[in-house]
């Protein structure tokens, strides 16, 4: 899929040109359900495209809550978000992400990877950033990835 992706851009949209109109490299948000290869994806995307800096969401907010938590885990992170992750976590992770993609972007193509979906033990809490942060990180496009019933192959 990211090889198809990939030969379906131009070689404009492959390379961060500082002449173009904009300026900037393109942003692209990657979110879904878990279990949907969003991670696998970032990866892969990371490891073909050299333009492309890939942010763990996840990641960066381990690490907010590494300050507070010290030796607190990824898995311990995503297991027990509903009860160690704030909103005041979340805004000062969001804060920080916004300012470095707006100084990043002028370099390189910019892939946010978000749980922006969760499973908790009481269903799935959705966490997307607001309409004034998406007007803000200016988002070429947003990538929602979905994972099809059993035998469904998607194409209806």
């Amino acid at each position: 899929m990211v090889r198809e992706v990939g030969d379906n851009m131009t070689a404009k949209d492959r390379t961060v040109s500082k002449s173009t109109s904009l300026g900037c490299g393109r942003v692209v948000l990657l979110t879904g359900a878990p279990a949907t290869g969003k991670s696998s994806l970032a990866k892969l995307v990371k490891k073909e495209f050299s333009d492309f800096e890939v942010v763990d969401y996840g990641e960066l907010l381990l690490r907010e809550k590494q300050s507070d938590i010290p030796r607190m885990s990824y898995p311990e992170l995503r297991s027990r978000s509903s009860k160690i992750v704030d909103h005041r976590d979340v805004a000062k992770v969001d804060e920080s992400l916004i300012q470095w993609v707006a100084e990043r972007r002028k370099e390189k193509h910019i892939l946010i990877d978000t749980h922006g979906v969760t499973k908790e033990g009481y269903g799935f809490r959705l966490t997307p950033f607001d309409y004034k942060q998406v007007a803000q990180l200016e988002f070429d496009a947003i990538l929602s990835l979905v994972l099809c019933p059993s035998g469904d192959s998607g194409k209806n």
